[in-house]
């Protein structure tokens, strides 16, 4: 479903100079550069995309799930892949849990629950955040592993609703 073509993900820096060592000027211009080369290579995976150029931001569909992917535009090695949602109902001591046991357990998705309303007051609710975010001074370090993140989130995603369906 993902990955890159035979070519590597060429960008507008001179090669052997880090990315730490350009001007905020040419930052952005990566910046920009790898947003687009990540909104191809999602619509060249039949992602379905809905790219916003303004925060370098991809909000795309697997066909079973949606993500946002996001470039740092002052530092564009950092890339971050999120899943999200909200639970209206729902305990959010035990989504704060689910969420702690299952950052142990992944090696790129990161889990968070935050209260959602006055869930911290005995209202219920939460929202859980799946983020993984990678610095990649190649565009291409992260390109040719998105499939892995991605597969990887999803897997945090399912054993979430599977422990929070759990009896304790």
């Amino acid at each position: 479903m993902f990955g890159r073509s035979k070519q590597p993900l060429a960008e507008p820096r001179p090669e052997g100079v880090r990315i730490s060592m350009l001007g905020r000027e040419e930052r952005a211009a990566i910046a920009q550069h790898r947003f687009l080369a990540f909104d191809k290579l999602l619509r060249l995976a039949k992602c379905a995309t809905e790219p916003d150029q303004e925060n370098l931001r991809i909000i795309f569909h697997t066909g079973k799930h949606q993500f946002m992917l996001f470039v740092d535009r002052d530092d564009p090695r950092k890339i971050s892949l999120v899943m999200a949602f909200t639970s209206s109902t729902g305990d959010f001591r035990k989504a704060e849990r689910v969420s702690a046991a299952i950052t142990h357990k992944h090696f790129a998705a990161k889990v968070s629950s935050l209260p959602h309303g006055d869930g911290y007051f005995g209202g219920e609710g939460y929202f859980t955040i799946f983020r993984t975010s990678v610095y990649a001074e190649a565009a291409h370090a992260f390109g040719d592993s998105l499939k892995a993140y991605v597969d990887d989130t999803i897997h945090a995603y399912d054993e979430f609703v599977r422990l929070m369906l759990a009896d304790d």
